[in-house]
């Protein structure tokens, strides 16, 4: 995600993801994942410091923020394998 938000992907030409050979935005050229909305999505990943608080990505602004579990927003998630 920091790449395309150098990139100038996000607002306007969110969502904030590179294409696949990472030259340009999402939306420009070939891309590895089809239907991302320039949404939020959840992470399972809780912050360190307090397991209240959940990370997610606002594909929309090109950031990574921690919010309160329990406020029950419904976003998409984007799932992914442990590596």
């Amino acid at each position: 995600m920091a790449r395309a938000v150098v990139l100038g992907c996000t607002y306007a030409n969110a969502p904030s993801l590179t294409n696949t050979p990472g030259t340009d935005c999402y939306n420009s050229g070939p891309q590895q994942f089809t239907g991302v909305q320039s949404l939020a999505y959840w992470s399972s990943t809780t912050y360190d410091m307090n397991p209240e608080i959940a990370w997610y990505v606002d594909m929309f602004h090109g950031a990574v923020v921690g919010m309160f579990k329990e406020l029950n927003y419904t976003w998409s998630v984007w799932p992914v394998r442990g590596g």
